[in-house]
């Protein structure tokens, strides 16, 4: 996955903006740290990508009601287990169109 940008993509002051900030820091703050950095990009990456602003205003308030690093990590691996890996591929599984 790749990192987030420096530059916030967000009105200054909007609550995407301070969300999008809140995860940029974590992931910077805990890039040692590869799955918390990894949540901290999650997340801001869901922020730049959800097509409805309706979904993209849950999510930054979903962020910003986090109130320390402990619950922002678990809303991240919240996302990862709940929209990323229902996209992983599962090898034991077979498809056959017909």
């Amino acid at each position: 996955m790749t990192d987030l940008s420096a530059t916030n993509p967000f009105q200054s002051g909007s609550q995407e903006y301070l969300a999008y900030q809140r995860a940029y820091d974590f992931a910077l703050v805990n890039q040692w740290e590869e799955y918390n950095a990894m949540c901290g990009r999650v997340i801001g990456h869901m922020l730049q990508e959800l097509p409805w602003d309706r979904g993209r205003s849950k999510v930054a308030s979903e962020v910003n009601s986090c109130a320390d690093d402990q619950s922002l990590l678990d809303l991240g691996t919240f996302y990862i287990n709940h929209f990323l890996r229902a996209c992983e591929w599962d090898a034991s599984v077979s498809i056959h169109l017909t």
